[in-house]
């Protein structure tokens, strides 16, 4: 399989809080991007973008190193889930394409 299949945009829920804001939008969007061997995502509505996730890649899906129940982003070529904590904020997406 293309290592890149899932670069792209995806449409679908988005939102984001911490201590002092919390955004959702059931009408976002993620964009996918490729920076050297690590990928980035760019969301929708001012939520701010995570950066500089490494994969682990089989044929047909991709899932964070790392993953865990806290800390999870799976995607393949038709879906993007999303649940990431860091420094006390909360990202999460189920958005399609």
């Amino acid at each position: 399989a293309d290592s890149d299949f899932f670069i792209g945009r995806y449409n679908g829920e988005v939102s984001y809080s911490n201590a002092d804001e919390s955004k959702s939008n059931d009408n976002g969007h993620v964009q996918v991007v490729k920076v050297g061997d690590k990928y980035n995502f760019l969301f929708s509505d001012s939520i701010p973008d995570i950066t500089g996730v490494e994969f682990e890649k089989n044929e047909n899906t991709a899932v964070m190193i790392g993953s865990s129940g806290t800390h999870y982003i799976r995607i393949n070529a038709s879906k993007l889930t999303i649940l990431y904590l860091k420094d006390g904020a909360t990202w999460r997406s189920n958005a399609y394409r």
